[in-house]
């Protein structure tokens, strides 16, 4: 028989656990396609105008500058091979993929809010 047990080391701070909501198929298809479009804009592989409706305006300039200055070099992306989704609060999920391009995987997170009708992302990070 195991024990739960969850083991926290001093002096570490432990992690937030948020609730894993149940994502209908589509939305989290929506979620993969986005997370891959938005490297691909980060890239400079895809204009960023092309998710204006879904990128809020401040995070879509913040991709659109690192596509100018820094652009990775990565190609198109080939699979988003993990997604993981949590609701920190109501109308807000987080969400983290590993996206592999033509030379190399990237890590991306995403927080996407509840607009009206339709998500919209609100803060992206890739690393």
């Amino acid at each position: 028989e195991e024990l739960a047990l969850l083991w926290r080391p001093r002096g570490v701070t432990t992690v937030p656990q948020h609730r894993v909501p149940p994502l209908l198929d589509e939305l989290q298809k929506w979620i993969a396609r986005t997370c891959a479009a938005v490297v691909e804009v980060a890239a400079g592989v895809r204009p960023a105008k092309q998710l204006f409706r879904v990128v809020r305006p401040g995070p879509l300039e913040q991709l659109h500058r690192r596509s100018r200055v820094n652009p990775s070099g990565n190609g198109s992306v080939r699979r988003v091979t993990s997604l993981r989704v949590s609701q920190p609060s109501p109308g807000v999920l987080e969400a983290s993929a590993v996206v592999e391009g033509s030379q190399r995987f990237q890590a991306v997170a995403l927080q996407l809010r509840r607009v009206r009708d339709a998500w919209q992302v609100t803060a992206v990070e890739i690393r």
